[in-house]
């Protein structure tokens, strides 16, 4: 899964794009409750 998320990864707005149109960025995952130790590796 990192290598296929680590494809869609768009640095322009820091963010993770999964399926199509849908971008998760560092506030999402806090939102989801990840740690920030886990975040930051990600994003």
């Amino acid at each position: 899964m990192l290598l296929e998320t680590s494809r869609r990864y768009n640095p322009a707005i820091e963010s993770i794009t999964f399926l199509k149109d849908f971008s998760y960025n560092k506030e999402d995952f806090a939102k989801a409750g990840l740690q920030l130790e886990f975040i930051n590796p990600i994003l």
